[in-house]
């Protein structure tokens, strides 16, 4: 059998899936945020997903679209719990907002997020006044 190749051009596009460490960002920049960001090509993973959660628990008003989040910033905590479920960046990113507001919030995690350091992010909210248990 003989195979002959040739020379051809390739063409069309392609949507590079988004970083979820980006979209992470842009939640909580959108939380905090006066009016309506749009965030497109979305990173649907489980972290991005929590980042969302705790951005509503915290007060933004949030639409999920087909393909994009629409979200309007306001903080205003309900207070209750946060779950970063295992997204460390969330929980690095959002504990800081949390303690800005004055009631208690619980801040949960679960898997390997249990058992990372956090030791710097604690002693420093402590210097800061902020009570942690």
């Amino acid at each position: 059998m003989k195979a002959i190749i040739s020379k051809s051009d390739v063409k069309g596009t392609i949507a590079a899936p988004s970083s979820k460490s980006s979209m992470q960002r842009a939640v909580a920049a959108s939380l905090l945020a006066n009016g309506v960001s749009h965030l497109t090509n979305f990173s649907e993973c489980d972290d991005s997903l929590a980042s969302v959660k705790i951005a509503e628990a915290l007060g933004a008003v949030i639409k999920m679209g087909e393909n994009e989040v629409i979200i309007t910033g306001g903080f205003n905590p309900k207070g209750g719990i946060l779950d970063c479920g295992e997204a460390g960046l969330s929980a690095r990113l959002f504990t800081p907002l949390a303690a800005l507001h004055n009631d208690y919030i619980l801040i949960n995690g679960k898997g390997s997020l249990l058992k990372r350091p956090v030791g710097m992010m604690v002693s420093t909210l402590h210097e800061l006044g902020v009570l942690i248990e």
